[in-house]
C-alpha cells in the first residue's frame, strides 16, 4: 500500500511539472490578454481607488501556478491511487498500479475531456459574476456524469470483455460517447460578452485542454511506468 501511494506521489510530481509548463506556456499568455481586454473594457470612477491584490500577478503566475498545479496533481494521484488498490481488491485490476493508471486516465476523461467539450473554460471577462455559483454547479455536474460513465464504461468492459478485445472496446466507447452526449445536453452554454475577440477565446480554451490532457497523461504514464518497473523487480 505504502509503496502504491508513493510511486501515486511521484507520478503526481511529475504530472504537476508538467501542466504548470504546459499553463506558463499555453494559458497564461491568453490569461494576460483577457485581463488586459477586460480592464480596458472596465468603467472607472474618477474617484476611484486602486486596492493591489492580495496577490499580485507574477506571484499567480509563477509560484502560484506551480502549486496549484502540483495540489491538483497529488489529489488527483492519490485518488488514482485509492481506486487502483480498491479495483484490485475486488478483481477489476491485476495490480493496484496498473488499476489507478486506468484511474487516472478516467479522471482525464470526467474531469478533464468531458468539461472541455461540453462545458469548456473561459478567460476572465466571460460570464457574469452573478452565475459564477450556477456555473460552478454545470461544472461539477458535468464531471459527475463524467465519473460515472467512466465507471459504467469499466462495467461494460468486463460484461463483454469475455467475447473479445473489439467488443469490449466498442461497448465501452459506446458508454463514454454517451456521457459526452449527456453532459452537452445538461450544460448551458455561456454567453460571450460583444465583441470579444473569438481567436483568444479558442486560445485560451485550447491551453487549457493542453494543460489537463499533460496533468492526466503523464500521471497515468507515471503510474504505468511504476506498474511496469515494479513488475520486472524479482521477487523478494
Amino acid at each position: 500500500m505504502l509503496d502504491v501511494l508513493l510511486m501515486a506521489a511521484l507520478a503526481s510530481v511529475a504530472a504537476g511539472v508538467a501542466a504548470a509548463l504546459v499553463a506558463w506556456w499555453a494559458v497564461e499568455p491568453r490569461l494576460e490578454d483577457a485581463i488586459a481586454l477586460e480592464e480596458s473594457h472596465a468603467e472607472v470612477p474618477a474617484d476611484h481607488v486602486h486596492e493591489d491584490a492580495p496577490v499580485s500577478r507574477s506571484v499567480q503566475r509563477t509560484a502560484g501556478l506551480a502549486a496549484g498545479t502540483l495540489a491538483v496533481a497529488l489529489g488527483g494521484g492519490l485518488l488514482a491511487a485509492v481506486a487502483g488498490m480498491a479495483a484490485a481488491r475486488l478483481g477489476f485490476a491485476g495490480s493496484p498500479l496498473r488499476g489507478a493508471a486506468v484511474a487516472a486516465l478516467a479522471g482525464g476523461y470526467a474531469a478533464g475531456l468531458l468539461p472541455a467539450l461540453a462545458y469548456p473554460a473561459n478567460p476572465p471577462g466571460v460570464g457574469s459574476p452573478e452565475t459564477s455559483a450556477a456555473r460552478t454547479w454545470m461544472f461539477l455536474a458535468v464531471v459527475g456524469i463524467g465519473l460515472a460513465a467512466a465507471v459504467l464504461a469499466a462495467g461494460a468492459w468486463r460484461c463483454v470483455e469475455r467475447r473479445g478485445r473489439l467488443p469490449a472496446v466498442i461497448g465501452a466507447g459506446a458508454v463514454l460517447a454517451g456521457g459526452v452526449g449527456a453532459a452537452v445536453l445538461v450544460a448551458e452554454p455561456v454567453e460571450l460578452p460583444a465583441g470579444f475577440p473569438a481567436d483568444l477565446l479558442w486560445e485560451f480554451r485550447r491551453g487549457s485542454l493542453l494543460v489537463q490532457g499533460a496533468l492526466w497523461l503523464t500521471l497515468a504514464a507515471g503510474l504505468a511506468a511504476a506498474e511496469a518497473a515494479l513488475g520486472r523487480e524479482p521477487a523478494a
